[in-house]
């Protein structure tokens, strides 16, 4: 329990920072920005957890290795990205009801204000 109490207070010191607004962006240039960092979808495919995307496959989106790879069509209803696209907000209530943390949706891409990564 105090290990949340001390994440939050650093939290709180050190705001992340916003490296971009996406409310303007499309998809194609969100994706590119997305690129340049690790998000909690790639942290996931990164230790082995994520079932739709292997570690190699995410060296291979990280390191510009991937024109050959499928690209997920996020219209087609049979894909998980079309699914967690829609039910996003959904799960988002959810957790807020579930934790009382509130859950914001900000139009940008953030990053660690404090660690380079």
């Amino acid at each position: 329990m105090s290990d949340a109490l001390d994440v939050e207070k650093t939290s709180k010191k050190r705001p992340a920072l916003r490296l971009i607004n996406t409310l303007n962006l499309d998809r194609d240039e969100w994706l590119a920005v997305r690129r340049t960092g690790i998000g909690g979808s790639d942290a996931a495919a990164a230790v082995g957890l994520n079932p739709y995307k292997s570690q190699l496959e995410l060296w291979m989106e990280k390191t510009g290795r991937d024109d050959e790879l499928e690209k997920p069509d996020p219209n087609d209803t049979t894909h998980p990205i079309f699914w967690g696209t829609l039910l996003e907000p959904i799960v988002a209530a959810a957790y807020t009801q579930q934790t009382s943390n509130r859950v914001r949706k900000l139009n940008a891409v953030l990053r660690c204000g404090f660690r380079r990564w």
